[in-house]
């Protein structure tokens, strides 16, 4: 633990880079993970809602 607190102590402004960098990663980590749930729950309760037994769409022709 001692070495660790030296370590720190001599590398200070690239211990608070990797602290921030860090930060950053995680948090962009987390909104990645919030959006795609949003969209996930957004889907679904669009698809949901109307409560429908049977859905008729369109078929897609695919062009050659």
């Amino acid at each position: 633990m001692n070495l660790a607190y030296r370590d720190i102590r001599h590398g200070l402004f690239r211990f608070l880079l990797t602290c921030v960098g860090l930060g950053l990663l995680l948090g962009v980590v987390m909104a990645m993970i919030g959006i795609y749930r949003g969209l996930v729950v957004d889907a679904l309760t669009i698809a949901r809602s109307p409560a429908v037994g049977l859905w008729v769409v369109e078929a897609i022709r695919a062009k050659l």
